[in-house]
């Protein structure tokens, strides 16, 4: 929702071990990426198992309004994310 070049930070909640963010969506395309940067974190696309790969765009299609997005990295090569209505 901030644009290509911002960033919209996450934080991390230490008893699910994973992050999150409330936030304002509008139906568009998105992407996950680390430090700040384009490069070696940059989630974007979902393989055939479900999971978070680089590159490419990720698409919410959903209504307008504020959701809870969740990032989770607890399982290494097995990210996934959510995208539930507050």
């Amino acid at each position: 929702p901030t644009g290509w070049d911002s960033d919209t930070d996450l934080t991390y909640d230490p008893d699910t071990r994973k992050l999150y963010v409330d936030i304002y969506l509008v139906p568009d395309k998105f992407k996950f990426r680390g430090n700040n940067e384009w490069g070696q974190f940059d989630l974007g696309t979902v393989d055939a198992d479900g999971y978070l790969q680089n590159g490419g765009d990720l698409s919410f299609e959903g209504s307008a309004g504020n959701y809870r997005v969740v990032l989770d990295l607890s399982n290494p090569r097995e990210y996934t994310y959510s995208i539930t209505a507050n």
